[in-house]
């Protein structure tokens, strides 16, 4: 299972993804798109520490989002992207998973343009 090392890992960087957007904000930089990351594939690894790790980090990144001074919207493509989406490195996209992103990213960057 995720251990107490990586959740204060991802933590620490809950802190420094809030400093990054706060800072944005402070710069004048109006809306901040963050998209998060989805579930790799991988039959060489614990595939359930890993997932528990994404689920941990997104659910910092968007409470860094959600928390921050900037006009943050966080976009989860979690429920979108299956293994069929991830190329053979079991990290990356396929086409189809780039397109599902860009399927999520456009209703929110849409109305900023």
């Amino acid at each position: 299972r995720l251990s107490a090392s990586c959740k204060g890992f991802i933590d620490d960087l809950y802190v420094e993804t809030a400093n990054v957007l706060n800072g944005m904000d402070a710069q004048g930089v109006d809306n901040v798109v963050y998209l998060g990351y989805y579930h790799t594939k991988n039959a060489l690894f614990a595939l359930d520490a890993l997932e528990e790790a994404v689920d941990y980090g997104d659910m910092r990144l968007s409470q860094a989002c959600s928390n921050s001074a900037a006009n943050c919207q966080f976009v989860d493509p979690r429920s979108v992207i299956n293994d069929r989406d991830i190329i053979i490195d079991g990290i990356h996209p396929t086409t189809s998973g780039s397109v599902k992103q860009a399927n999520l990213l456009w209703p929110v960057l849409q109305p900023l343009l």
